[in-house]
C-alpha cells in the first residue's frame, strides 16, 4: 500500500470519517472554514462540524469538497455518516442545539429523494433518556442492525459500543 496525503481535499481543519459514497465520490465530515455557523466548538477551538462531498478529479485525486446538503448541515456539528447498501438512506450524528438541555448527540436519519436531494432528517429515537451522548453510526450492508456510540450510564465504561435490530416494528432495544 501506498498512502499519500489528498493535498486537495484536506484542510487544516479536522477532516475526519471518509465513507465511499460510490466510485468517484467520497464523503467526510470537517469543520473548515465552509462549515456553517461562525461560532467555535469549546471541545476543538474550530468551527462546529458539517458533512461535506467531494469528486474525484481525473479519476484519482478528490477535489476539495463542498457541503453536502442544508437540510443536514446546521450550525451545530454534523458528521460520521453511513449508508443503506443503495445510498438513498443516510444516518449521521448530530450534536447540539440553542440551550445545553438539547446540546447532546443523537443519531438522525435521512433519506434521498428522487431529485437526488436529502430530505428533512428525523431523530432515530434509540434510548428513551433524552441525557445520552449517542453517535457514530454504522450500518450493516444488508440494513439488518445498526451499530453506534453511547454513554449510557449501565455501560462498562464511558462510551460503549450498542447495537439494534431491525424489525417490523421498528429498532430493538439497544444491545450494549
Amino acid at each position: 500500500y501506498r498512502i499519500e496525503n489528498p493535498l486537495g481535499l484536506n484542510s487544516r481543519a479536522s477532516d475526519f470519517a471518509p465513507v465511499l459514497y460510490d466510485e468517484t465520490t467520497l464523503i467526510f465530515t470537517s469543520a473548515r472554514s465552509s462549515a456553517k455557523g461562525d461560532e467555535l466548538y469549546g471541545w476543538t477551538g474550530e468551527k462546529h462540524s458539517d458533512i461535506f462531498v467531494a469528486e474525484a478529479i481525473n479519476g484519482s485525486a478528490f477535489g476539495e469538497g463542498r457541503p453536502l446538503s442544508d437540510s443536514i448541515n446546521t450550525v451545530y456539528n454534523e458528521g460520521t455518516v453511513t449508508f443503506d447498501q443503495d445510498f438513498k438512506v443516510m444516518y449521521f450524528t448530530h450534536c447540539g442545539g440553542p440551550s445545553s438541555v438539547d446540546d447532546y448527540c443523537k443519531i438522525y436519519r435521512s433519506e434521498r429523494a428522487p431529485n437526488g436531494e436529502w430530505v428533512e432528517p428525523e431523530r432515530v429515537f434509540l434510548f428513551s433518556a433524552d441525557t445520552i451522548n449517542v453517535g457514530h453510526p454504522y450500518l450493516t450492508p444488508d440494513g439488518e442492525e445498526l451499530y453506534f456510540s453511547a454513554d449510557h450510564p449501565d455501560g462498562y465504561g464511558g462510551k460503549d459500543l450498542y447495537n439494534v435490530r431491525n424489525t417490523r416494528e421498528g429498532w430493538t432495544e439497544p444491545k450494549n
